[in-house]
Formats: structure tokens, sequence, C-alpha cells
């Protein structure tokens, strides 16, 4: 009986490092280790994208440095604020694909968001009807919501919340080059 007791005691505290570890400092860095990316295909609806109007797989666009990949909304202040950041670093080669997927339906808000910024990033638009089954497999609390993928499909680092440019730069140069 002892023995059990040491054992479940132990399998708690490995649960609680681990969470502990997935919740990463302040709630901002959400690794919970590696995973790969679940691929999905939605619409690049941005018009000044290269890719507008096409049908954007995500396994297709790690290419051989990875992928930046964000959630973001027109009704997100945070999001709002970092897109030049995002829009800087794909001007310096970076790859990034933004995903809307919190617009309930409505495309035209980040659609203004997108014009308003300059942002020649490709923008996939998740319809409503399916933003709830692309959010069981990236689960966020906060947008913006970033997730690093190297060029292999697996998700090597998560954020949640506004990052600084010099933090995604220092996250970039850390996992994807």
């Amino acid at each position: 009986m002892r023995t059990r007791s040491i054992f479940a005691l132990l399998t708690l505290a490995v649960a609680a490092v681990a969470a502990g570890w997935a919740l990463g400092s302040g709630g901002e860095e959400a690794s919970a280790g590696p995973a790969l990316a679940h691929n999905f295909s939605y619409e690049d609806i941005n018009p000044a994208s290269p890719t507008h109007g096409e049908s954007l797989q995500l396994s297709e666009l790690y290419g051989d440095k990875g992928l930046v990949l964000q959630f973001v909304a027109s009704w997100c202040g945070p999001c709002r604020k970092e897109l030049p950041d995002l829009q800087a670093l794909h001007e310096e080669g970076q790859p990034i694909l933004l995903v809307a997927a919190d617009e309930y339906g409505h495309r035209e808000g980040i659609l203004v968001v997108a014009e308003r910024t300059g942002l020649t990033t490709p923008l996939l638009f998740v319809p409503e009807e399916e933003a709830e089954a692309l959010e069981k497999f990236y689960d966020h609390e906060i947008l913006p919501a970033t997730y690093l993928i190297a060029a292999n499909g697996w998700i090597v680092e998560t954020h949640e919340g506004a990052m600084s440019k010099s933090r995604l730069n220092a996250a970039i140069e850390r996992r994807l080059r």
C-alpha cells in the first residue's frame, strides 16, 4: 500500500513539473514539448499577398527554415500591434503565416486590419464552422498565439500573447535557424 502511495505522489510531482514547464514564464510561453503540427488548408484572403485566392496547405509552407504560424483576430489589440513586426520579418525572408480563426464568420474586419497594416503575408481565413475543430489542435487561451514550426513539421515553441520583435527574433534564431 505504501508503495502505491509513493508512486501516486511521484506521478503527481512529475505531472506538476510538466504542467509548470508547459505554462512557461508568466503564461506567455506555452511550450509543452514538441508536437507534430496539425496540417490544414484554407484560402489566403489577403489581396496584397502573392498567393491571394489560393488554398494554402500548412505542410507545404515549412520550407528550409520552418515557419512562424500566428493566430490573429481583428478585434485583438495585441495582434494588431504585432502585425507590423511580423510584416518586417516577412520582408526579411522569414516565412510568416497568419491565420484568422476567431472572426466569427466575418472576413471584412481582418481584411481592413491587413490593409491598414500593409500586410503582404499570407492570411488564411478559417470559416466559423471549422474554427472550433482547428482549435482542438492549436489550443490557446490568448491571442496572438504564435507557433514556431520546424522544417520537419514539428512545433518547437509556442507563445501566447504579444511578443516584441526582438523576442520573436530570438525565438526564431534559437529554434528555426
